[in-house]
């Protein structure tokens, strides 16, 4: 992707929201620059790496980038033709401008979800662990792309890279506003890794392998790539009324319309019956997982086994219960079974110690 192309897609995604509070009075569509200056820098540094600088302009301080000692600014249009302050320009680290909660919250312009779903299409055997290439395949496709993975994410969402020991040896994850995020956790198919024995480490200290430095420029160019291909495009949903609508992000769930299940993206079952030519025609794909839920899908069994079983064990407690309902209702009368109730509730009071201590 090249710079210009960024800022066009920075250009449609510029809001009331992403602006800096301080200048949201002046915000209005015909300049969506303004108070975009420390989230652009950011997500221009996220692709293009170099440096975040700040200087002095007139609204106050204003940030930038320098790549390749080339001066780039995405957001100079804001000041409508007034220069800022290059020459006193100085550094800032990605971890200053993440310090501040507002700024960290306007940059993140991609949901995890959205994130995983371009990764899901991004890893390969070529950004795969050498160690685990001969266990990677398309149906487990985060195998061994946990570090470059945990990386990614960090330069997306920003908070603290995360090491573990799990059943393959060490294991990356994060951890974002103290909630922890493992986007490869489903290479174990089940398995907990030793989340409670997690340790912090640094960027610096995960790209001083060369093996791994490498992964993580081929994962971030094959990542630019696939959202490259998302530019523009428009995507079917379902809603929470199982009805379809157009949206400008892709679904973070896929299901099958005729089945009424939802699962992962990335679902060996379905990967397989896709393959083979089958329910195509029934594939639908969802926001999140409430809204799956709302629309009367029920979870997969293959790849959310535990969601399923809670799905299940509810189905049995539901039906039981509409049973005994049924019974009910066949067999006595709506004020017979009322004083069934009282009946039961004062004799499984008198059982109670309380009460039998009181009647002593």
């Amino acid at each position: 992707m090249e710079i210009g192309q960024l800022k066009q897609i920075l250009i449609q995604s510029w809001n009331l929201e992403t602006c800096s509070p301080g200048l949201r009075d002046k915000w209005n569509e015909e300049n969506p620059s303004i108070g975009q200056c420390a989230i652009t820098a950011l997500i221009v540094n996220d692709f293009f790496g170099g440096k975040i600088m700040r200087c002095m302009a007139s609204s106050g301080s204003h940030y930038y980038n320098i790549i390749d000692d080339e001066l780039v600014d995405l957001t100079v249009e804001q000041f409508l033709g007034e220069i800022p302050q290059y020459e006193n320009g100085e550094e800032r680290t990605r971890e200053y401008l993440l310090s501040n909660k507002d700024t960290k919250n306007r940059e993140c312009f991609m949901e995890i979800g959205q994130l995983k779903q371009i990764l899901i299409q991004s890893w390969n055997l070529e950004t795969c662990s050498p160690g685990l290439r001969d266990k990677w395949n398309e149906e487990n496709p985060s195998i061994g792309q946990c570090a470059i993975t945990a990386l990614i994410v960090n330069d997306f969402f920003g908070g603290k890279i995360m090491r573990c020991m799990a059943s393959s040896g060490s294991h990356y994850y994060n951890i974002i506003d103290d909630e922890l995020v493992d986007l490869t956790v489903e290479q174990f198919l089940g398995e907990i890794p030793q989340y409670e024995n997690g340790e912090e480490i640094t960027r610096e200290y995960l790209l001083s392998n060369k093996d791994t430095q490498n992964r993580y420029e081929k994962l971030l160019y094959n990542l630019k790539q696939s959202i490259r291909q998302f530019q523009g495009k428009q995507f079917k949903l379902i809603d929470c009324n199982g009805q379809e609508y157009l949206s400008n992000t892709p679904g973070t769930l896929g299901g099958n319309r005729k089945l009424k299940i939802y699962g992962r993206l990335d679902c060996p079952s379905a990967k397989r019956w896709i393959e083979k030519g089958y329910y195509i025609s029934n594939r639908v794909f969802f926001e999140n997982e409430g809204i799956a839920i709302a629309a009367g899908y029920r979870p997969c069994a293959k790849c959310m086994p535990d969601k399923y079983k809670e799905w299940k064990n509810d189905q049995i407690r539901k039906n039981r219960f509409q049973m005994c309902a049924d019974q009910r209702t066949q067999f006595m009368s709506e004020e017979d079974y009322q004083k069934l109730v009282t009946y039961n509730s004062k004799f499984a009071y008198n059982q109670t110690p309380q009460y039998k201590s009181f009647k002593k």
